[in-house]
């Protein structure tokens, strides 16, 4: 029997096929997580000074804003039907 992580991570993925907000969500959390960076006192994550790293993180608040733009337009289009 697979583990609760497990299937909450597939149903993730089958979701990304056809919700595109959450497909760019999720590749903005892939792409956090390629990052090495590490919390600071404040909690927040800091960028770390590779060039790598930081192409991961604006990968990633790229797609981020990406889904938010999408989530917007498919919450407005369903608050005006």
């Amino acid at each position: 029997m697979r583990s609760f992580r497990v299937r909450k991570v597939h149903v993730a993925l089958q979701t990304c096929e056809s919700e595109a907000s959450i497909r760019h969500a999720v590749v903005a959390l892939g792409a956090l997580d390629k990052q090495p960076s590490h919390h600071g006192r404040t909690g927040h994550f800091r960028r770390s000074s590779t060039d790598t790293a930081g192409q991961h993180y604006c990968h990633a608040l790229k797609e981020y804003t990406k889904a938010i733009v999408v989530g917007k337009s498919v919450v407005g289009h369903v608050a005006c039907t």
